[in-house]
């Protein structure tokens, strides 16, 4: 298996780019050994093996995928945070507004110079542009909520409920997402809610370290028999 995803991972760096989609999709059938590198193809900066990664994540549709599909939307926002995302969205608007605003004001007084008539329609522009760059990470966004929720329809564990944050913050964002989006993400978020409705009052479990999927499996020493018999067996009482 290992060279066989050697041979797999080779094909990351093809300059041919259904080549290294390929490769990802040929990932999924050698899980879970292939999770360090779908984890490789989705933090990296080729949106489309992000996405496909996360796709083969979501089919797989195991627990283990959480995490790094929750860093990966948090890694898709600014500030890693879509809760802190959409507060500077909207701060970077009502400022823009108010540069706007006193602008207008000020260049009434001022228009013998032209220029300053053009100020509000480059800020506009520009803002807009923003607004624009961050609603194309949508496609990508929605895989990865896709997969998600995927996971928690197998897999309704509290873990799962540490995404809903995000997922709220993003389906409430419409300056910086698409409407299509935050539509599908609010039926995902209410969708995980339902899923682990039992499971809110539970503590997260802990971290499970990382397994090298390179390493020979460990075994436990067997029992003394002999010794569990001699411990099980009670001493038997002499009658009076």
């Amino acid at each position: 298996m290992e060279q066989e995803l050697a041979r797999i991972v080779r094909q990351f760096s093809d300059h041919r780019r259904e080549r290294r989609i390929e490769a990802v999709r040929l990932l999924g059938a050698h899980w879970p050994a292939s999770l360090p590198y779908l984890r490789k193809a989705l933090q990296g900066t080729d949106d489309p093996m992000r996405l496909a990664a996360a796709e083969v994540l979501g089919s797989v549709g195991d627990d283990r995928a959480i995490e790094p599909l929750l860093n990966a939307l948090k890694s898709n926002c600014l500030a890693r945070s879509a809760q802190r995302q959409r507060v500077l969205g909207l701060l970077l608007l009502v400022a823009t507004l108010g540069i706007i605003a006193g602008g207008v004001v000020w260049g009434i007084t001022a228009l013998k110079y032209g220029g300053f008539a053009t100020i509000p329609f480059h800020l506009i522009s520009g803002l807009a542009r923003y607004y624009d760059s961050r609603k194309k990470r949508s496609a990508l966004n929605g895989a990865i909520v896709a997969a998600l929720a995927e996971i928690a329809s197998r897999h309704p564990t509290p873990e799962i409920r540490r995404v809903l944050p995000e997922l709220h913050a993003l389906s409430a964002d419409a300056l910086q997402q698409k409407a299509s989006f935050r539509a599908t993400t609010r039926e995902a978020a209410t969708r995980i809610e339902a899923l682990t409705a039992a499971q809110q009052g539970l503590p997260l479990p802990a971290a499970v370290p990382a397994v090298d999927a390179g390493a020979e499996p460990q075994t436990l020493p067997l029992p003394a028999h002999n010794q569990e018999l001699q411990e099980a067996t009670l001493p038997r009482t002499v009658g009076g």
